[in-house]
């Protein structure tokens, strides 16, 4: 869980230079940018997150692709699933299903995160960005 803290770090360090009038896009490429800063060796922007359905006879087909916003992979094997919000405060936590599907989509490709970070670049008056680690 240290990398977690050093994201966390880069976020806030992101939200105070640029501020909260951005969209999630805006602050996607700046912590892409600063995750290879802390060290990853990868970073996939807007992965693609196939949704899945098994049939009534048993065949398996992807009904369409949601994306995921960073997947940073580290040297010690470490992956990281990056969920960025800019919501309104203390709401984040209704997203934490959306994190949970994503594991599901990522294991059926035999990708599995070590854990997930679901951050919030407030729309409103905060200094600091929130945060939830999201188990698998």
């Amino acid at each position: 869980m240290f990398v977690s803290k050093k994201i966390i770090e880069k976020c806030n360090l992101i939200y105070e230079q640029l501020g909260q009038e951005h969209t999630e896009f805006v602050y996607q490429r700046a912590l892409a940018i600063e995750l290879y800063n802390l060290g990853a060796t990868l970073v996939e922007v807007e992965k693609p997150s196939p949704c899945y359905f098994k049939d009534s006879n048993g065949i398996m087909h992807i009904l369409t692709q949601e994306r995921i916003d960073l997947l940073a992979h580290f040297p010690n094997n470490e992956i990281i699933l990056l969920e960025l919000k800019n919501i309104v405060k203390n709401k984040l936590e209704n997203h934490i299903g959306q994190v949970k599907k994503y594991f599901t989509s990522l294991k059926h490709q035999n990708i599995k995160p070590s854990y997930g970070l679901l951050i919030n670049f407030p729309t409103h008056s905060a200094t600091r960005v929130e945060h939830i680690v999201v188990s698998p």
